[in-house]
């Protein structure tokens, strides 16, 4: 009736179906539904919220896409319902390869010829993070993968990398032991390309008080962890302890599976910290790196904030709002030692 009304431009009529629309209750086929209208019909005020109500819907139910990309209700969504996950920054994977395989089986499950797959893919590949994945990744299953092998699909992974652009990660899973909890948050990747690549990061990551509050000393809270220049790091903030017995803040920058890192990089990074009722980032130490690998997995300040830990930590502290204080980090490779200099303007 919508469309009906829609079409012979009576108002009052599109009005009252939206409104019924919004109020039914949601499912996954009504949601998908919504989502294939025509692009004439999204300006309209209502049809919007009715987006909005879906895309929601449909990332909530399907957040977790690591444990569900493989199940039939997955596999059985139309491509909007697919392109709305995958556009998605709150879909829960532990990392961009899995949104990527979460593609592919669906491309695979709705079509049986190749060709069809490739013309399939360029519609979801663009979707797909790659800049977040590692250099290994890529190499051995991206570019490897037979829906990949279209210029099309292949200008697609060469555009995110040979421009200038944001790149926010999705929210991934938490992992917990007894030295430290993995914080699951977001992280943000800005690459540029230049002579040679150059590579840099901008690194988002919240703390929560409650969490920060229960912390022992000489545990940590981590970030997930985020990829540049085929490396993957993450960041840490440490409940720590110097010498004369001061507990205090430390923020750390780290080179995953450092051991295996050879030859080593060079690397430059800023911490910044969200201060309040501003709400403004502070700027708090820098450093450039050197031998950043094998014999240093990390690099960071102790008493980052120069107040002592019970300060930083107490409910009305200026570092937190709504139990949340959140760190920003800009962090570039510099120069690989195999290599030398990366440059770029």
């Amino acid at each position: 009736m919508y469309l009906v009304a829609d079409k012979f431009g009576v108002a009052s009529c599109m009005k009252i179906c939206l409104e019924r629309l919004v109020n039914l209750p949601m499912t996954v086929p009504t949601a998908c539904l919504y989502l294939s209208l025509p692009d004439s019909m999204h300006s309209h005020r209502g049809v919007a919220q009715l987006l909005e109500a879906s895309r929601g819907f449909l990332v909530a139910h399907f957040r977790d896409l690591e444990r569900v990309h493989k199940g039939e209700e997955f596999l059985e969504l139309p491509l909007v319902g697919v392109q709305t996950l995958l556009a998605s920054d709150e879909l829960n994977v532990r990392d961009e390869l899995t949104a990527f395989h979460a593609m592919v089986e669906w491309l695979r499950h709705h079509h049986d010829d190749l060709d069809d797959r490739k013309r399939a893919a360029v519609r979801l590949a663009e979707h797909v993070r790659f800049p977040l994945m590692t250099g290994d990744d890529l190499e051995d299953v991206v570019l490897k993968a037979a829906e990949m092998d279209s210029p099309e699909c292949q200008a697609l992974v060469r555009k995110q990398f040979g421009t200038r652009s944001s790149v926010v990660s999705r929210v991934q899973p938490c992992e917990a032991t007894e030295a430290h909890e993995r914080d699951g948050r977001h992280a943000q990747a800005v690459l540029a390309a230049a002579v040679e690549p150059k590579l840099c990061g901008h690194v988002y990551f919240d703390i929560h008080l409650e969490r920060f509050q229960a912390l022992a000393v000489a545990a940590t809270v981590e970030s997930a962890t985020f990829g540049i220049g085929g490396k993957r790091f993450y960041l840490s903030a440490r409940h720590g302890r110097r010498d004369d017995g001061t507990e205090t803040l430390d923020i750390h920058l780290h080179l995953e599976n450092s051991h295996s890192v050879q030859p080593e990089i060079q690397v430059s990074f800023i911490f910044y910290a969200k201060r309040w009722p501003e709400g403004q980032f502070d700027y708090l130490r820098d450093r450039v790196t050197k031998g950043f690998g094998r014999n240093a997995s990390n690099w960071g300040y102790s008493n980052i904030l120069g107040r002592p830990w019970a300060d930083v930590v107490q409910d009305d502290s200026k570092y937190f709002k709504n139990g949340v204080m959140s760190v920003f980090a800009e962090v570039q490779i510099l120069e690989d030692a195999g290599r030398g200099p990366v440059v770029g303007g």
